[in-house]
């Protein structure tokens, strides 16, 4: 199973087809792979970062090994 695209929570459940078989991020909120970058990126708070862009570009990449490595 690929957990990187998944949704990182189960969609709502309702009377509401919309929300039932919408499938939009704006309905489902973040994939598994944004949801651990963004507390991968949690966890460096009070660190001095240098180049932003880099630091983002690394939590990604830490995330999805993590994923990847939860796959197995």
């Amino acid at each position: 199973m690929d957990n990187l695209n998944l949704w990182a929570f189960p969609r709502p459940i309702s009377n509401n087809e919309r929300a039932i078989y919408k499938t939009e991020p704006e309905d489902c909120g973040f994939t598994k792979l944004e949801l651990a970058a963004l507390m991968i990126a949690q966890g460096g708070q009070g660190l001095e970062v240098i180049d932003e862009k880099i630091f983002a570009q690394s939590c990604v990449k830490i995330a999805k090994a993590v994923l990847e490595e939860c796959n197995k």
